[in-house]
């Protein structure tokens, strides 16, 4: 009679038999498992390697006629995340001439190579297909992302990772799942849609799925390629329709605030002190590179990160060229051109030198300690912009300050000027959307 691996091993030792007698057995059963497991994470590759090999002109032909352009080498191909999908879709849901899909060829020419879970695995993912997943929940805590499946219902989990940092609430992804233990996890690649454009693509879907009278499965697998140049084609019309200023100024804040591989891991701001760096921001800005909805978003901001960097078309002034009454002022100006270069941008420190100017044109205060009023003027600005949520107690402990003493003089400062957030005098959300509008019109 054979032994269960987690029974008590019949050689009386009172131990369960995988960890007594069953421990070689244990060992050929984890190689085993070891193996399965890399033959079905070489899948995609292999996938991948056959359509390159056999499919690729079929392949070529398909976007040709859907009149999407697309690379001409596989290699190409594998760097953008819309081609992998278009080519996922090609794999998974596109019939050839004799009524076959390229994943029913590969099983078929492939079987003898593979154990008998992987040819399961396989004829699983025949079953697999692309959805809208809302998202519902992000906990980095707990390391997962809830899902809500909007056209088939039901609730997957997806495991967090560093690449999702920038996934939300609201916000969804058009892909294919496939299970990865406890979780779920894209198949080769996923599209990202944020919430207005989410609603617009899911009506655009829902209109295509009254019109095929198909089921909800068989819809998603006829129409995967369809519904993808849909949401793909839609980025043009949503970028110009839909992105609004205020949209645009954020991204490119955090466009400048986030490091870039391209500039040695700096941010753009950081670069603007190092020569060579400066220089390949310059190039960056200078591009003309469209591919993501990312890329897309990043010309339609140019204008704008060229204004917040002082390169626009409005001549920027900072301490040099003012008159201060007295040398203190100036040195208060001084500090704040150091002292907020890696948090805020040309324009933004540009504009709270501005303020600090107006506001001794109708107070002289007394100077003790000038940090004072840098972190009050840093703070002003911070609430100006709508920054980071900031609190006094925060910034005054960040300049080795008493809160009181930074609370009263901003009261001050903001009596006097009679400051509110997005002040137009200040703001450089403002000044911008006004520069680029009046740009726009001439």
């Amino acid at each position: 009679m054979k032994i269960g691996r987690n029974q008590l091993c019949n050689c009386g030792s009172n131990k369960k038999y995988k960890h007594c007698c069953g421990k070689e057995e244990n060992k050929i059963v984890d190689f085993l498992e070891a193996q399965a497991d890399k033959e079905k994470n070489s899948i995609p590759d292999l996938l991948m390697q056959f359509v390159e090999n056999e499919y690729f002109n079929e392949f070529i032909l398909y976007l040709k006629k859907l009149k999407y352009e697309c690379p001409r080498t596989m290699s190409e191909i594998v760097k953008d995340a819309e081609n992998i999908l278009f080519l996922e879709s090609f794999i998974m849901h596109n019939k050839l001439n004799d009524g076959e899909t390229i994943i029913e060829k590969f099983i078929a020419k492939s079987k003898r190579n593979f154990r008998e879970v992987t040819i399961t695995w396989l004829e699983y993912l025949k079953t697999i297909k692309f959805s809208l997943y809302e998202i519902i929940e992000v906990d980095k805590e707990k390391g997962e992302i809830k899902l809500k499946d909007v056209l088939r219902e039901g609730i997957k989990s997806l495991k967090y990772a560093s690449k999702y940092r920038n996934f939300d609430k609201g916000q969804a992804i058009w892909c294919q799942l496939i299970p990865d233990e406890n979780y779920y996890q894209p198949f080769l690649s996923i599209y990202y849609v944020d919430v207005i454009k989410k609603d617009r693509f899911l009506k655009s879907i829902l209109n295509l799925y009254k019109e095929s009278n198909l089921n909800i499965n068989s819809f998603l697998t006829d129409y995967s390629f369809k519904l993808l140049k849909v949401l793909i084609d839609d980025t043009d019309e949503f970028a110009k329709d839909y992105v609004s200023d205020r949209e645009k100024h954020m991204f490119s804040i955090f466009w400048l605030h986030y490091k870039n591989s391209k500039l040695g891991g700096l941010t753009p701001l950081e670069a603007l002190d190092n020569p060579h760096y400066k220089s390949k921001l310059e190039k960056i800005l200078n591009s003309s590179e469209q591919g993501t909805e990312e890329d897309l978003m990043f010309s339609l901001c140019k204008s704008i990160i060229c204004e917040h960097l002082g390169w626009g078309s409005k001549k920027l002034a900072f301490s040099e060229d003012y008159l201060w009454p007295k040398g203190q002022y100036k040195k208060i100006a001084n500090l704040l051109e150091e002292k907020l270069k890696t948090r805020y941008t040309t324009l933004q420190i540009a504009n709270t030198i501005k303020l600090w100017h107006d506001f001794l044109q109708k107070s002289k205060p007394r100077i003790i300690k000038p940090m004072v009023w840098v972190a009050v003027l840093d703070y002003t600005i911070n609430i100006i912009e709508s920054g980071p949520s900031l609190t006094q107690k925060q910034l005054a402990k960040m300049y080795e300050l008493a809160p009181s003493t930074v609370s009263n003089r901003y009261i001050e400062l903001v009596n006097m000027l009679k400051i509110n957030p997005l002040d137009p005098r200040y703001s450089s959300f403002t000044e911008i959307t006004q520069n680029v509008n009046n740009i726009q019109e001439k």
